[in-house]
């Protein structure tokens, strides 16, 4: 029960975050919001306060903020339709904005908790070139190739051709210093491997930060690349994960977690809450009908032509994306099930 009251409530804090962003947007520039609903389908709870209707709906995977004018279909005072396009860009924008930030801030805490990996040597794994050229638990690498590391990101970033020859300059326990020659060894996956793991530490709140949105950075711009993959055929259509796909994914991470403790499963759901939270940020602002990336080309069009857009027209195109988005979901959902049930 615990496990399914986690994931319920890691869905809706996304959605949550996204929406708040588009909500908040549309407050500041004074545009009218008819509704925000965490969930979808019929109303199990809803508050009328001023403007706005307030509300909790059946299905928790989902939600919505109801922007008077967002259709072009009001120009009333208060509606979108009557703000300038770099207002309309903002308010659009807000819930990816919102996403990004919400990842970056799990990614921190996670960081926070877990600690970064330091540049000590903490387990040496035989048979591998660390071992045979010598390397000890307690070993620092301080330098590769003559460029200071301070952490296991600095070694990372001076190693990536796993076919060539590294000095590394180690400080032993006793403070002696030694340089060494390493050259990764592939295995049998492909990957390269020197054979050593290093220790982690804890940090302050500055370097906590500034890692998490590294961590951050990175998830997004993978999210962005695997996007472009599937755009380009270099990843099929069969390896999209649908919101089934996703529940299964993280009830094995939750159970994987649970096996050491309930703090294991809860680190975990997190790092799965950052990942989908950084791909709702990349997948809302692709330039698609029916998303927020969408309704932005039109308000860039509007800046461009410095006037909208037929609403009518604008309607349609995203109608017809929203058409085509339901049968995406459809066969993700499909993929998501043979998937499942093998």
């Amino acid at each position: 029960m615990s496990k399914i009251i986690m994931i319920v409530l890691m869905f809706a804090l996304i959605i949550l975050i996204h929406e708040l962003g588009h909500f908040l947007a549309a407050r500041f520039f004074k545009v009218r919001v008819n509704e925000f609903a965490i969930g979808m389908g019929p109303k199990l709870f809803s508050k009328q306060k001023g403007e706005t209707l307030y509300s909790i709906r059946a299905l928790p995977l989902g939600g919505f903020c109801s922007i008077e004018g967002e259709s072009g279909d009001s120009y009333e005072e208060n509606s979108m339709m009557t703000k300038q396009p770099w207002q309309k860009f903002i308010i659009f924008i807000a819930g990816a904005v919102m996403n990004f930030l919400l990842a970056w801030l799990i990614f921190t805490v996670i960081i926070g908790y877990l600690g970064y990996s330091t540049n000590e040597i903490r387990v040496v794994q035989e048979g591998l070139p660390a071992y045979e050229a010598g390397l000890e638990a307690g070993d620092r690498i301080i330098a590769v190739d003559g460029n200071k590391t301070e952490d296991l990101e600095d070694i990372l970033n001076q190693v990536s051709d796993p076919h060539k020859s590294y000095a590394f300059t180690i400080e032993k326990s006793n403070g002696a210093k030694q340089d060494i020659n390493l050259t990764p060894q592939i295995m049998e996956d492909n990957t390269a491997k020197f054979g050593f793991s290093t220790t982690s530490a804890h940090t302050n709140i500055g370097r906590m930060i500034v890692d998490g949105f590294k961590t951050n950075f990175v998830v997004v711009k993978q999210v962005f690349q695997s996007f472009i993959d599937l755009i380009t055929g270099k990843l099929g259509a069969d390896q999209l994960a649908g919101i089934v796909g996703v529940v299964q994914i993280t009830s094995d991470v939750w159970n994987e977690g649970m096996k050491e403790s309930f703090t294991a499963a809860f680190m975990n759901l997190l790092y799965v809450a950052g990942i989908l939270s950084a791909n709702l940020c990349v997948f809302n602002l692709l330039p698609l009908p029916a998303l927020d990336g969408g309704r932005i080309v039109f308000t860039l069009i509007e800046m461009i032509r410095r006037k909208p857009v037929d609403p009518e027209k604008e309607g349609m195109v995203h109608f017809i994306g929203f058409v085509l988005l339901m049968g995406l979901m459809v066969f993700v959902l499909y993929n998501d099930i043979m998937r499942i049930f093998g």
